[in-house]
């Protein structure tokens, strides 16, 4: 997906990160954003760490300080340091007064796969 006029896909002169559905709640994931909202600045990567917890419905959620901002960074589970697998992303947090200690992903499962089914080779 996404090549250059020479033909390579992007990922393969950038790099990138593997992607995981139909896994069990309960993984430890890392998660990674760029909070802007007040306490911070949105001008630095910030992680939070821990296992995602089932939220009900299809969610799950991480303790995660991160604020606005942060919306789509990856959750990585089996994060090397470098490497891992996206199973999950910073999604929302409830307005105040509700829970703000969370933050909440969608749960990858089957649509991801078809998702991911649908768009892999494009060019």
């Amino acid at each position: 997906m996404n090549h250059n006029s020479a033909g390579t896909p992007i990922v393969a002169l950038l790099g990138g990160q593997g992607i995981a559905w139909n896994y069990p709640v309960g993984q430890f994931v890392a998660a990674f954003g760029y909070p802007a909202a007040s306490p911070f600045d949105g001008s630095k990567l910030m992680e939070a760490s821990g296992i995602a917890q089932f939220a009900g419905f299809s969610y799950v959620s991480l303790v995660n300080s991160m604020t606005g901002g942060s919306s789509g960074g990856a959750w990585l589970m089996q994060y090397d340091g470098s490497w891992g697998l996206i199973n999950g992303h910073n999604d929302f947090k409830p307005k105040p007064p509700g829970d703000q200690t969370n933050m909440y992903s969608p749960h990858y499962g089957d649509q991801v796969a078809t998702v991911f089914g649908a768009i892999q080779f494009l060019p």
